[in-house]
Order: C-alpha cells, then sequence, then structure tokens
C-alpha cells in the first residue's frame, strides 16, 4: 500500500498501541492532515490492526520473526530497512497473529476474506474527507467526524457516525440504508441527505428521496426540503429546511436565496476553518443574494464587503464584520 509521503509504519504501530511518544503522535496526526490517500492506508492499517488484537490470545507463534515477515510482505518496506526492536510482548503478538491470518497476502484481504464482515473507520480531522462505500455510496465528511462501516454489507447497510456526513445513497431496496447516530436512526433505501450531530443535536436534512428518521417510539418520513432535529433534551420534531447553504462543505458552493448573513457566516467558518464574527448586530438582519462556486475566502469577503457595504476588519486570526 502506498501513501501520500512516506511514513514509518513502525511509528503507526506504536501510535495505534498508545505507545507513541508526543513527538511521533504529532507526526502522526499531522500525516493524517496532509493527504486523504495517507488516511485511507491509515485506515486499512488500523484494521488490520483491530483483528489481531481479537485473535491475539490464541497465538503461539514466533512473535519476532512473524514481526519482521509482516513487515517485508505486509508493508513492503525497502530491504535497506534497518530491523526495528518491537516495543512489547503485546506488539510482537499482534505481529504474529497478523501473518498467520494474512499467510503472506496482502494485508487487506485479512479483513475481506474473513467469515464476518470487518468494521472499517473513516475519520475527518482538519479537512473534509469523500470516500465510497462497497455499496456505492458516496460519503462526505466534514471536519472532525467519523463513520464506520462493514468491510461488505450483509442484509441491510448498517452504518454509525460521529460529527457530520453528507450521503449519497445507493439504491437498493431489498438492503436498507440504517444510520446510527447518537439515539436516532435514518433509515433508506437510495436518496441524498444531509445528517449532522453537534452538541447533542442531531439534525437530518433530505437532499432528494424519502427518509425516515426515528427515535424510540417516535417516526417520521422525511422529504426534500424538510429536515428532523433531536434535541438532547428529548424533544423531536420535523420542519421545513430554508437554508441552502448546510451541504456547503461538500463542495464549497454557496447557494444564498435570501440567506441571512449569520447563516452564511457560519458555514464560510465551517468549510474555510476560520472564524468570522458580526460585531455590528445590523448586520444581522442582511439577507444574502448570490452564489459562490469554489472560491477563495478572500473573493468571498471582497464580495459581501462591497456589494453589502460591510465593513471587514482582522485582528489576528478573527475576521470581523462591522
Amino acid at each position: 500500500m502506498e501513501r501520500g509521503f512516506d511514513m514509518n509504519d513502525d511509528i503507526l504501530v506504536k501510535y495505534l498501541a498508545g505507545e507513541a511518544s508526543s513527538g511521533e503522535k504529532e507526526i502522526v496526526e499531522g500525516w493524517l492532515r496532509k493527504d486523504e490517500e495517507n488516511r485511507r492506508y491509515f485506515g486499512h492499517f488500523q484494521t488490520i490492526w483491530q483483528e489481531s488484537e481479537a485473535l491475539a490470545d490464541t497465538s503461539n507463534a514466533d512473535e519476532n520473526a512473524a514481526w519482521d515477515r509482516f513487515r517485508e510482505k505486509v508493508i513492503r518496506k525497502p530491504e535497506t530497512q534497518p530491523k526495528v526492536r518491537l516495543l512489547s510482548p503485546w506488539l510482537r503478538i499482534a505481529a504474529a497473529v497478523l501473518l498467520l491470518c494474512i499467510g503472506g497476502a496482502v494485508a487487506v484481504s485479512l479483513f475481506l476474506n474473513t467469515r464476518e464482515a470487518k468494521i472499517v473507520q473513516v475519520q475527518s480531522i482538519e479537512n473534509t474527507v469523500t470516500d465510497t462505500l462497497p455499496d456505492g455510496t458516496v460519503i462526505t465528511l466534514n471536519r472532525n467526524s467519523k463513520l464506520g462501516y462493514p468491510s461488505r454489507f450483509a442484509g441491510s447497510r448498517n452504518v454509525k457516525m460521529e460529527g457530520e456526513v453528507f450521503f449519497d445513497v445507493t439504491p437498493d431496496s431489498h438492503k436498507p440504508f440504517i444510520i446510527e447516530v447518537n439515539d436516532v436512526t435514518v433509515t433508506v433505501v437510495g436518496t441524498s441527505f444531509n445528517v449532522k450531530s453537534r452538541n447533542g443535536k442531531t439534525e437530518v436534512i433530505v437532499k432528494t428521496g424519502v427518509v425516515q428518521v426515528s427515535r424510540g417510539h417516535d417516526k417520521v418520513e422525511v422529504k426534500p426540503g424538510e429536515k428532523v432535529v433531536a434535541q438532547e433534551d428529548a424533544s423531536f420534531y420535523k420542519g421545513i429546511n430554508t437554508s441552502t447553504v448546510y451541504d456547503a462543505y461538500t463542495n464549497k458552493t454557496f447557494i444564498c436565496r435570501n440567506t441571512p448573513l449569520p447563516e452564511l457566516i457560519e458555514a464560510i467558518n465551517n468549510v474555510y476553518n476560520i472564524e468570522i464574527q458580526i460585531a455590528n448586530r445590523d448586520l444581522e438582519k442582511v439577507n444574502i443574494n448570490t452564489t459562490f462556486r469554489e472560491k477563495p475566502l478572500q473573493t468571498i469577503l471582497d464580495v459581501l464587503r462591497d456589494t453589502y457595504h460591510i465593513k471587514i476588519e482582522q485582528q489576528g486570526n478573527l475576521i470581523l464584520f462591522k
């Protein structure tokens, strides 16, 4: 497996085993932020690691030899790479179990060929991440989000998520697509919609198709232009979605149709990972009618300033609208 840029696999092992130093943790987390391919590689690596944990207790193989062969055949490090002393008995056992399960094949086959499908984790940190699930469903994770799904679907297509994810679900009337988020369940056959979970609040907005959202004994059907909100205080209701920028993080497109400035600012902050605040209360009443498609942040700020006569002031990392 190739990486977006070079990463020592031994450091990844230490990171997963909880034995990495603070400096090594920074290296791994910076590497994950750098490139989507790095995150995909890490997800496969993590899945293999988790499989070894489940089987470690039954292994009595030569762990040191297994580790050398694992690094040679699976991770495919150059022959000139010096051998690394394993850090703990657990690491040696994990390596041995991995090799026994893999049998010399590519590591990814470990969780593709086992009797039960293993869970694959997709996680975004500072950037959005787009991935395709085994059924062809396309997901886009907003920053600081994660989603777990089986390496292959059997029966219903169940996933679990945290944060915010946009789904474009591949239709399959025989296998409903089911999302678990907090204490809310979203069930669909084929549609596109956004699920957001922040600070105890879960929101589902439907773009196309029909979605069923349930919580306990409450169940509602949600159509395009509608949304469901589930609050931490047990409130659960369906309403009309008036936002046209809720999914801007998926494609950096802001379609503003009488969009309140505060709503647009929230979306811009979300997409560009910055902090814009409205210092002039009168600006909260301004509605925006324009479209920005993959524009640089500065271009958006310039248009808002010139069109709506907004004074923009920057104070360090904070941008103020006055």
